[in-house]
């Protein structure tokens, strides 16, 4: 038996992942800041350990967001998947394909690295459903 217990981590496909759904976590604000750019804002509560005492009591953290970043924070509505997001992004923006989704895909997982978001995974996704949003169906 060992001391460290290892938390599996379930892999995804590509897939899976480009249909899953952004969605900001609660401690996230946005708005826009005076200057016209978009600001992020996330307070994280203090934890219970002993560096705690070293930390100050809130942690308040502002991320300024260019155009690019403001207008993928902007797509997340809870409901809209990264595809979706990536497709909206390509047309708005006017670049190739796989700039778009590098961009995007980047951007996500910058946020998630620093707890501001997080996607949830729908494993019932057909591939026909893929399929339709690729626009090979």
């Amino acid at each position: 038996m060992s001391f460290f217990w290892r938390r599996e981590k379930g892999n995804i496909d590509r897939r899976e992942s480009l249909n899953g759904v952004p969605i900001l976590n609660d401690a996230v604000e946005l708005r826009p800041d005076g200057a016209g750019k978009m600001m992020l804002r996330v307070t994280f509560p203090p934890q219970a350990t002993w560096m705690d005492r070293f930390r100050p009591r809130v942690d308040t953290r502002r991320y300024e967001l260019d155009d690019f970043g403001g207008f993928v924070v902007k797509q997340m509505n809870g409901t809209r998947t990264v595809l979706e997001i990536i497709n909206r992004f390509q047309k708005e923006f006017g670049m190739s394909r796989r700039e778009s989704e590098l961009g995007v895909v980047a951007f996500i997982k910058m946020l998630m690295k620093r707890r501001l978001l997080s996607v949830v995974i729908n494993k019932s996704v057909t591939a026909e459903d893929a399929a339709r949003h690729h626009g090979n169906a």
